[in-house]
């Protein structure tokens, strides 16, 4: 990774700077006390095909030089508050990543530090003792590239094959799909007999742990919850919802000496994800802010609890541009 944000390698061909910086000003136009919460999970050293949707290295970089370019980055802490005041600036944008990936520290970090870019990680606290997110289990079996058939009769899809990746990825989707709606303690006695029955050890750890995240804590990153076992909220009582917030909550604030005030909802859509239990709980435990994953924007009138992110897919710079226009006019 070059040092030099004006290395060629980096740089926005001259032909198309004239249109970034007529999205910039029609942006800046619209953009007053509107605020683009970018959403991440990881940050990948190189393509992974199973993983076709995660920035590498080189993705991320040229990203966070249009953010640094064209945007006034803040930290989502402050975004709040001027949010709430109606003083946000024009193009105001934060940038969040979900679930707390080792990556987000060795990849992501030195660049957002580089690059002098705040940014914001909501952490399943449950992973950061030494476990992988079954979804994360399910994607290293099936993109094992040593098999090809799959026995997954526990989830009623018998035994299955795959050898493109193609068909791995669909195999993928249609697992995650059937299994992720369990209850959270079902879900995961499920993904570990789905591993057993075929043979698969769990790969080494993806997360962060409570060290790493003290790391990350240093570097000017904020630290914020995203409950303990990553259940879906919505399914479970009232009770367990805040045990499963407030948990997060304390382990965080136990292993960084901190308060923790920001929170991000599992999978993130309102009624299907979380529910008004969800947020009396947040309430109660007096976070200050709530992300979602409903796309869209947020204002002074949105609900400090339901901030709304979105994930702009396009690696293609000027699409990725053009989706962050269309996000802020919606």
């Amino acid at each position: 990774m070059t040092q030099d944000s004006e290395n060629n390698q980096y740089q926005i061909p001259m032909s198309r700077r004239v249109v970034h910086r007529a999205i910039s000003l029609s942006s800046k136009v619209l953009s007053r006390n509107r605020l683009n919460i970018l959403m991440y999970h990881q940050v990948l050293d190189c393509f992974d095909p199973m993983r076709p949707h995660e920035p590498t290295r080189d993705d991320f970089y040229r990203q966070m030089l249009l953010v640094k370019k064209y945007y006034n980055p803040i930290a989502l802490s402050d975004a709040v508050k001027l949010l709430a005041q109606s003083k946000l600036p024009a193009n105001s944008i934060c940038i969040t990543f979900d679930d707390g990936y080792l990556n987000n520290l060795s990849i992501a970090a030195p660049i957002l530090k580089e690059l002098s870019l705040p940014a914001t990680v909501f952490v399943a606290t449950k992973f950061s003792e030494g476990d992988n997110m079954w979804n994360d289990n399910i994607i290293d079996l099936i993109s094992d590239p040593a098999r090809v058939k799959f026995d997954l009769s526990l989830i009623e899809l018998g035994i299955s094959e795959a050898n493109s990746f193609e068909q791995r990825r669909l195999l993928i989707e249609k697992v995650i799909k059937k299994v992720k709606y369990t209850p959270y303690q079902q879900r995961l006695q499920l993904v570990n007999q789905i591993l057993l029955v075929n043979g698969k050890i769990a790969s080494v750890a993806k997360m962060m742990s409570p060290t790493q995240l003290k790391k990350l804590a240093t570097q000017g990153i904020e630290i914020a919850a995203h409950t303990h076992d990553h259940p879906i909220l919505a399914v479970l009582e009232p009770a367990e919802q805040k045990a499963q917030i407030t948990l997060s909550q304390q382990k965080l604030s136990q292993w960084l000496d901190m308060p923790i005030k920001g929170f991000a909802y599992p999978n993130g859509r309102w009624s299907t994800d979380y529910n008004s239990e969800t947020m009396d709980a947040l309430n109660q435990c007096e976070f200050d802010y709530a992300v979602s994953t409903d796309s869209g924007i947020s204002t002074p009138t949105t609900n400090p609890m339901q901030l709304n992110r979105f994930t702009p897919w396009q690696k293609n710079l000027l699409k990725f541009h053009l989706k962050l226009l269309i996000n802020t006019v919606q």
